[in-house]
């Protein structure tokens, strides 16, 4: 084997010697036709992320941190054949035959200050950290297994309220600890202050009370400082509750809308940490739901833009359209929010993306034909921080193109679908995986108006929030207030060119498994595993996607009077869902951060939030199931 030399700069920290190591590691185990040699720099003239590789049999990487070097160094990896696709072994590809030393020339500059994933619990690995990193992804949650090797990575922590990402008043304001003395702390409603911040009804605190400001300063500093829980963080998430309900007092009226409130709350935080803790902490404002639209008021002239971010989250968006396709009421209306943020221009602007909402749970969605035109326009547009929600940490399957087209589009390389086809599944296999992810693509238009829901284009009344449509939603309630499809979004046999019809999209689903059964790893056991999984993950997706559509004809055989043909659905209706309760491991590695404390990811079909509909029809049609335990979410009478 020919031989590999490093060069580390002078004084090399933790980070560098990493950068050498993991080269030394993968270039001994190819079969390099020449010994090369690596010389690793810093250069303070480069940003944080920024690196300059070049040579050809001996290389040079310029960075201006030591994480730059390591990035440099996956790239040089990257250059010599070696493919980091996932987490999973079966995903990291090592370039076989002997290996000609190529010449590389190269400036990387990310597209994002802030790139990664949001997450709240923890539920890192080594590998699928590594697997940030080797993409050039740097923005994680505080709550990790492996502090150290966040830390030798270079990333940057986010935290989190210990009870979630909405819990912030119950864990640093919570009415057990100050109701009694201090009823005023709180939010005012028919002349009553109201104490509730449990998961059913959850009243934020008031926000104009500066009293009330303070003591939730005062033990956010002591959280933030040595021996508190977020110690270690670098931003912080400041967000009300999750649809929660707002003080209705004088003072808190006068101040402005929902937005003005929670910006005026955040900035006198901001400026009480700035005094009490050594080190800067980004508070990051959601601009989500009830806080869509920026403040109706002035701000302070003192306002702290600095230390506070806006996290745009336009979680009523559909994926059947690019963000700013004005056809689409859903996004256009999205964008509207988006682009007053946006014309602000002072706030640092953060966006949160839905690649895997809660309740996709890690279905097979695909989303790397608007992914790539998003990001650009988030770019483009002003937005420095990127993330998305949830993201699994291992058995990633089809979820591979979503990531590693995310990791390449926020680094500024645009996504290559046919290499990443070819390495990952080998030239026998790619020209059907071409297909196959083409059919998940479409399927993929549906996805939030399928397993999650799209806003209708409208702002409510009240300015606050936006009018939604969700299947899974009029599947559960049953009544005609709630149709079951939405005219242009989702319709049960009439497709558009944009978005498949129901009908159209379960056929998708079915072409797509033929394909995958003809997919032929040419005894090549790394690309075997890899459509195992694949195989894994579409067949979970394919139950889902059925159960709902059986559930529907169910429902609508009821509603006709066809007491025979809702028997036999009930029947079919048990096939889906028992096996949907055997299967854990399609969803054992993903978690809601708005609600961890809800149990979703029980098993396939606590995924949809049907369960409990679910049973009721076995118990209804006297079909024996297996015992319902109380994780799934609740327990019912078998009888």
């Amino acid at each position: 084997m020919s031989s590999v030399e490093i060069h580390l700069p002078k004084n090399c920290g933790e980070t560098g010697h990493f950068a050498g190591e993991e080269l030394k590691s993968f270039l001994s185990r190819c079969d390099l036709h020449d010994g090369i040699t690596v010389d690793l720099e810093l250069d303070m003239n480069l940003g944080n992320d920024e690196f300059l590789l070049a040579g050809h049999g001996r290389y040079g990487i310029k960075g201006g941190s030591e994480t730059a070097l390591l990035y440099g160094a996956y790239e040089l990896l990257k250059r010599f054949g070696f493919c980091f696709f996932g987490p999973d072994p079966w995903d990291t590809v090592i370039p076989e035959g002997k290996i000609i030393p190529p010449e590389v020339k190269m400036h990387f500059r990310p597209e994002f200050e802030l790139r990664g994933f949001f997450a709240v619990e923890k539920r890192d690995t080594e590998d699928f950290l590594l697997w940030m990193a080797r993409n050039g992804l740097n923005f994680w949650t505080s709550e990790v297994n492996h502090p150290e090797l966040c830390r030798k990575l270079g990333m940057k922590l986010r935290g989190n309220p210990p009870s979630g990402m909405h819990r912030l008043f119950e864990d640093y304001l919570p009415p057990s600890v100050y109701a009694e003395k201090h009823p005023e702390y709180f939010a005012l409603h028919q002349g009553k202050r109201i104490f509730k911040m449990e998961a059913a009804e959850s009243w934020n605190i008031c926000m104009s009370n500066p009293e009330a400001a303070a003591q939730l300063v005062e033990n956010l500093c002591a959280a933030l400082n040595p021996g508190g829980e977020l110690e270690n963080v670098s931003a912080l998430t400041f967000a009300p509750f999750d649809n929660g309900r707002w003080c209705e007092c004088e003072n808190c009226a006068a101040l402005g809308n929902r937005t003005a409130l929670l910006l005026l709350l955040a900035d006198r935080c901001s400026k009480v940490i700035r005094q009490k803790v050594d080190r800067p902490i980004q508070l990051i404002v959601p601009a989500y739901h009830e806080t869509l639209p920026p403040p109706d008021v002035a701000l302070a002239e003192d306002f702290d833009y600095e230390r506070i971010a806006i996290e745009f989250f336009p979680i009523e968006r559909c994926y059947a359209h690019t963000i700013d396709d004005p056809s689409c009421p859903a996004n256009a209306l999205m964008k509207k929010c988006y682009d007053a943020w946006a014309e602000l221009k002072k706030f640092r602007l953060f966006v949160c993306e839905y690649y895997n909402v809660s309740t996709f749970a890690s279905a097979a969605f695909v989303f790397d034909d608007t992914m790539g035109h998003d990001l650009a326009f988030y770019r483009r547009t002003g937005s420095r921080y990127i993330n998305y929600m949830h993201v699994s940490t291992a058995l990633w399957g089809e979820l591979a193109v979503n990531n590693c087209a995310f990791a390449s589009e926020t680094c500024g390389q645009p996504f290559d679908l046919t290499d990443f086809l070819e390495k990952r599944y080998g030239a026998a296999a790619a020209p059907v995986m071409r297909e196959f992810y083409a059919r998940l693509r479409r399927f993929s238009h549906l996805a939030k108006q399928l397993f999650h829901y799209v806003g209708k284009g409208k702002m409510l009344p009240d300015g606050s929030n936006t009018e939604k449509f969700s299947f899974e939603l009029a599947l559960k309630v049953q009544s005609d207030e709630y149709p079951f499809f939405l005219p242009g979004h989702f319709e049960k046999d009439v497709s558009s060119d944009s978005v498949p019809s129901l009908e159209e999209a379960l056929e998708l689903l079915d072409e797509a498994d033929e394909l995958l059964k003809k997919a032929d790893s040419a005894g090549n056991e790394r690309v075997r595993q890899c459509l195992e999984t694949d195989r894994m993950r579409l067949a979970y997706t394919i139950r889902r996607a059925r159960f709902m559509e059986t559930l529907l004809h169910l429902i609508c055989a009821e509603k006709a009077g066809k007491s025979m043909e809702a028997q036999r659905l009930a029947g079919k209706l048990r096939e889906y869902g028992e096996a949907m309760r055997k299967d854990t491991v399609s969803v054992a590695h993903i978690r809601s951060a708005g609600a961890p404390n809800l149990k979703l990811y029980v098993n396939s079909l606590t995924a949809t939030r049907l369960q409990k509909n679910y049973a009721e029809k076995m118990t209804q049609y006297h079909l024996e199931v297996m015992p319902f335990s109380a994780d799934e979410g609740f327990t019912v009478h078998q009888g």
